[in-house]
């Protein structure tokens, strides 16, 4: 029994990376060293940061309705040190794309008590999503690698969370059903509330 369920699990494993394979060679293929659409956004910080004139400020610029200061640091020290190939940004893109990967795949170990064809399934499922080719102008565009960074720091912080939120009670017959997901999520953000200052605590509504 155990030997068979090690050959199940060899054979997911396989299968669930072949969308990430599949991906890494598409992005092999067609990717191209050339700055498309708001990729031309970054060209200010680097000519900034050629002169020495980059500040925190330029960093943390908006942009449209939000403010990408960290992946603007990503941006400019990894056109720094690659004489801005933005294929460079694809690999980050990709890479983070893995990682996220990785830590659903270990949320799942946590969340499905036991393993079982529920968790690989899930492994399955998820993969096939994160990776999917339909998003390709995520893949073939590396400033989209703004949009890969919320999901991986959310998952981290999902994944390093107290042990005890993902023991605690989920949702029991008759409760609306925002999902396990949301139980938990909830759970993460007061344990992490527990450790901001009261004044913090009370301005925010829950």
């Amino acid at each position: 029994m155990l030997q068979t369920e090690k050959k199940t699990w060899a054979l997911v494993l396989l299968v669930g990376m072949l969308p990430p394979c599949l991906i890494g060679l598409m992005i092999l293929k067609y990717a191209i060293d050339f700055p498309f659409s708001d990729q031309w956004e970054i060209v200010p910080l680097l000519v900034k940061k050629a002169q020495g004139t980059l500040t925190f400020s330029d960093l943390f610029a908006q942009v449209n309705e939000y403010r990408q200061f960290f992946p603007n640091l990503i941006f400019v020290y990894l056109g720094r040190l690659t004489n801005w190939d933005v294929r460079y940004e694809m690999l980050a893109s990709f890479l983070t794309a893995c990682a996220i990967s990785r830590n659903v795949y270990l949320l799942g170990r946590k969340t499905f008590q036991g393993g079982g064809a529920g968790q690989m399934f899930a492994f399955l499922l998820s993969n096939l999503l994160i990776f999917s080719p339909a998003q390709y102008e995520n893949w073939l565009m590396g400033q989209q690698l703004i949009f890969f960074i919320p999901i991986l720091c959310i998952t981290t912080c999902l994944l390093v969370s107290p042990r005890g939120v993902w023991n605690s009670r989920g949702p029991q017959k008759g409760e609306m059903a925002d999902g396990i997901l949301g139980c938990r999520l909830r759970r993460v953000c007061g344990a992490l509330l527990l450790r901001l200052p009261k004044t913090a605590v009370s301005a925010l509504d829950f």
